[in-house]
């Protein structure tokens, strides 16, 4: 038999997703949430998530995955690069 939270699952999502991606601070999320930090405390590490933020973080992880074009050299770069080289020394 499950137990039923007195918190509602979109709030214990919403915590959880904002405790994941660690811009803020535990106290700022319990303030933006309305929560004491006891509350907080006990929805991000006793209560489970839905799951729903899976579907948009692989989304994330896959649009972050995709590989970046190395950085072109610059003229001035080039340059510096010429006088420290190990040939020249």
């Amino acid at each position: 038999m499950k137990i039923k939270s007195k918190y509602p699952q979109k709030l214990i999502d919403k915590a959880h997703d904002l405790a994941f991606r660690g811009e803020l601070s535990n106290k700022a999320i319990a303030k933006k949430l309305g929560l004491e930090p006891n509350q907080l405390h006990y929805i991000i590490y006793k209560l489970k998530d839905s799951g729903a933020w899976v579907k948009d973080m692989k989304k994330v992880m896959k649009k972050a995955s995709k590989p970046v074009e190395p950085k072109k050299i610059t003229i001035t770069e080039s340059f510096l690069n010429f006088f420290i080289s190990e040939s020249f020394k």
